[in-house]
């Protein structure tokens, strides 16, 4: 019970906090002390300009507003744009007479403008906001089906000016950035000191005339079956029950977002979602107790410098709260009012009805809208 009251105001409570962390990096390393709502500085390394311009350079577009660019008519023909998040599409602008409607935090449960009926709208697919062939592929946690691969608009501008280059990771191909892995492990330390990190996909854009570079980095040590299997290639997946030690053993996903700009780094966190396992709680997850719990996940956790993979057997008890430590963030970088700049659509597919709409305008995160269906 207290699992799934813990999950209930998390999620009607994780999309309103977008928190700029501080950490003060003196060479490579971010230090230790970590507070919130200030900035992070310090100095990149080659290790990370090696990540971050990882074959992008020649290909990545310049975003934000273009000279040449005219804002659309909007006097007499109302511009809609929305996002396909599994449950349906949620709006995410709508502008008439020049005016944006969705600022600020908008329940569309009791205000939801009188916009056109999504599936009649031309329909955008958000691959092509990518550089090259690797597309993130995000799924609903219930239904595994897509979500935030299609937007509904009646826009006709360049909804993806700025391109992405999207990297998926695997436990054996890790990259080598300092400051990434010092800012997750002060979240975790605080939790488990024994629990690794483990980077599962990272997703990197510039803005050019400002001079960013921005990577939104995804970690996570909890998977379900049957999803994402090759990020365990080259591993013998465990069947039999074992038992992790639970003092120190921590399931998470977390999410942030790393600004470089002027040979500074910031640091803004979008999700830490991390428990630590009860013994208790553990027993009946890591060792089936009758033919109700069924092999449904698997947790990697660290033993000395090894790594160990551990089934997790679930009960639907179990389903309703493994869902927030198996699924992290998703992004969507678009234009989606036309005024030329792209905007972040950040989405957790563990709640279909709530999203978030930022912009990174020199060097900082703005909360552009919280859209809820709450």
């Amino acid at each position: 019970m207290k699992r799934i009251i813990a999950a209930f105001l998390l999620l009607a409570f994780t999309f309103v906090a977008c928190k700029q962390s501080d950490v003060t990096q003196t060479n490579s390393y971010v230090s230790s002390d970590i507070q919130t709502e200030t900035s992070l500085t310090g100095s990149t390394t080659s290790k990370t300009e090696d990540v971050l311009n990882n074959s992008t350079v020649s290909q990545i577009e310049s975003s934000g507003s273009d000279s040449s660019y005219t804002q659309p008519e909007t006097s007499h023909d109302a511009l809609s744009t929305y996002i396909y998040t599994g449950g349906g599409f949620l709006p995410i602008s709508y502008i008439t007479d020049g005016n944006q409607h969705f600022s600020g935090e908008i329940s569309l449960l009791n205000n939801w403008p009188q916009m056109p009926d999504p599936e009649s709208l031309p329909k955008i697919d958000t691959s092509d906001m990518y550089i090259g062939d690797s597309v993130a592929e995000y799924l609903c946690y219930n239904s595994h089906e897509a979500v935030m691969n299609v937007l509904a608009s009646n826009g006709d501008w360049d909804f993806f000016p700025t391109k992405v280059r999207y990297e998926k990771y695997s436990l054996t191909n890790q990259p080598d950035c300092d400051e990434w892995t010092a800012y997750f492990q002060k979240q975790l330390d605080e939790v488990s000191a024994n629990a690794p990190i483990i980077f599962t996909q990272a997703c990197f854009f510039e803005i050019a005339e400002q001079g960013t570079k921005v990577a939104i980095v995804n970690a996570g040590n909890t998977f379900e079956v049957g999803i994402d299997t090759d990020f365990f290639s080259g591993y013998d997946m465990p069947t039999d029950p074992m038992s992790p030690p639970f003092d120190t053993t921590a399931r998470y996903q977390m999410s942030a977002i790393f600004i470089y700009q002027d040979e500074q780094v910031t640091t803004y966190e979008l999700l830490n979602n991390i428990e630590l396992v009860s013994e208790s709680e553990g027993e009946n997850e890591y060792a089936p107790l009758d033919k109700w719990h069924s092999l449904d996940y698997y947790s990697v956790q660290k033993t000395g410098d090894e790594l160990t993979i551990y089934p997790i057997y679930a009960s639907h008890v179990t389903w309703q709260s493994m869902h927030q430590y198996t699924f992290n963030y998703t992004y969507v970088l678009s234009d989606i009012d036309g005024d030329g700049t792209s905007e972040l659509i950040v989405h957790w597919p563990v709640h279909y009805g709530f999203l978030q709409i930022l912009r990174i305008d020199n060097g900082k995160v703005e909360i552009v809208a919280t859209i809820s269906t709450l």
